[in-house]
């Protein structure tokens, strides 16, 4: 095998024993890949390296031949009978499918007489796995008719020169957009990327002094405009046609990397709006306060159970983690972990969660502990989860609260935070939005965040 790339070009190494003998006319092995992968018209490289060897210039293979109509099946003339437990090899070229599919088996069979109804002997083995790169998508408002960014996330597993490109297609009823710059964010991509495309895919040109290193992930974000409704249900009512694909080529459109089945996400009718997170400092490994701010669409009613979720960046071994994550669940209260919002436009979500039983209660379990049992406010490392008591209309869904974080030791990539309320154990509105780059110098105390945020950028991508 050359390589597990989807889309190479491959060479396989076919290898068997029979156990029982072969004989007669008209002998035939046929194998089927996997589907998606194409055999060409003569599948023989220039050196199939017979086992055995070829004796007298005859070898044991006399042609391999894919198929006209499915050329995920070759058909191998056999010269010769074959023998009882005599280990057969031969080498065939073959290009890899271009994704993964639930049966991922490759089947041989043999036949005589050139009936390819009934056959002799049959195997069937898990050959090799394809290595299709890892991505990831994640919008910021999944809901139906809206528009705004959707982070995208892939981890090459080749390393790509300058000029190269990175291409994205979304599902048939999705249209992206990226030419101008509030449709576009460079992420961790080098700082001269550029990005252009109308309609399912854009296209992003590294420059001549941009490249990507193997193994190492990569984030950005373009415009996405989500279908209606009706164009929804149109298009994907059974959830079918929602995955993305994300590839990577050479200047020459040769391809590096790619994967055509990255799981998208489903479109609702409310979502979570105005999400974000903004940190006092952004030094790395410093405790910090971070006020995250969001507007909801579903009003949480108060006959119910209650969650508001917000979900931390994880990334192996450099995450953002709550300072409150060291606590005992059910041992933290509000007021110990939570404060209210600086933005005087959205109101605190500390004044709405529920209350402990009064102490002289016996449902009282604690005072950061709701009558049924649940934590107040249970922190973990990846999750901090609020019990609320409701919300109304009168704030238009803006909430917020500030919680004590811990910086990354370095920027976590993906970068992204999510939000998501549930009510009577059913989700109800989602939202997620680009997180913070952390750095190793002090930051001034004044609104300059957005050009040290920049400045960190140029200076990590060049050196």
């Amino acid at each position: 095998m050359l390589s597990s790339f989807p889309s190479e070009s491959n060479q396989v190494r076919l290898g068997f024993s029979l156990v029982s003998p072969l004989v007669g006319s008209a002998l035939w092995i046929r194998v089927n890949a996997p589907e998606g992968f194409v055999f060409p018209p003569d599948a023989l490289p220039n050196d199939p390296m017979f086992l055995p060897t070829a004796v007298g210039g005859d070898a044991w293979v006399k042609s391999a031949k894919a198929e006209r109509l499915g050329p995920a099946t070759c058909f191998l003339e056999i010269h010769g009978d074959g023998l009882t437990l005599q280990i057969y090899e031969v080498t065939l070229s073959v290009t890899n499918g271009p994704r993964v599919t639930e049966d991922m088996n490759w089947r041989i069979a043999t036949f005589k007489e050139d009936d390819f109804f009934n056959y002799v002997h049959y195997a069937e083995l898990i050959a090799f796995q394809l290595r299709v790169m890892q991505a990831t998508i994640t919008p910021q408002v999944p809901k139906f008719a809206t528009s705004g960014l959707v982070h995208i996330s892939f981890r090459p597993e080749q390393g790509v020169e300058k000029f190269g490109q990175i291409i994205v297609r979304g599902p048939s009823s999705f249209r992206l957009v990226c030419k101008q710059a509030p449709f576009f964010q460079v992420g961790t991509l080098p700082p001269t990327t550029e990005c252009d495309g109308a309609n399912t895919y854009v296209v992003l040109q590294l420059s001549g002094s941009g490249l990507l290193r193997r193994d190492d992930v990569y984030q950005f974000a373009v415009r996405v405009t989500h279908p209606t409704e009706d164009e929804y249900e149109r298009y994907h009512g059974n959830g079918e046609g929602l995955e993305w694909e994300v590839r990577v080529q050479t200047q020459e459109r040769e391809l590096v990397h790619k994967s055509e089945q990255v799981p998208g996400y489903y479109l609702e009718g409310t979502a979570v709006s105005r999400f974000s997170v903004t940190p006092e400092s952004l030094l790395m490994g410093s405790a910090t306060w971070m006020e995250v701010l969001f507007q909801l669409e579903t009003v949480l009613l108060r006959w119910q159970m209650n969650t508001l979720e917000l979900e931390f960046p994880s990334d192996g071994g450099y995450p953002i983690i709550p300072a409150c994550s060291s606590s005992t669940a059910g041992r933290n209260t509000a007021e110990q972990v939570l404060l209210p919002p600086q933005d005087p436009d959205f109101a605190s979500v500390v004044d709405l969660l529920e209350m402990p039983p009064l102490p002289s209660s016996e449902l009282y379990r604690g005072p950061g502990t709701t009558q049924d049992g649940r934590p107040i406010v249970d922190c973990t490392e990846q999750f901090l989860r609020l019990a609320v008591d409701y919300t109304d209309k009168t704030t238009r869904g803006r909430y917020g609260f500030k919680v004590e974080v811990i910086n990354s030791l370095q920027y976590p990539v993906p970068n992204v935070w999510s939000i998501r309320t549930t009510g009577g154990g059913e989700a109800l509105d989602h939202g997620s939005c680009g997180g913070y780059w952390v750095n190793n110098f002090t930051m001034p105390e004044s609104n300059a965040m957005s050009d040290t945020v920049v400045l960190f950028a140029i200076m990590y991508s060049v050196s």
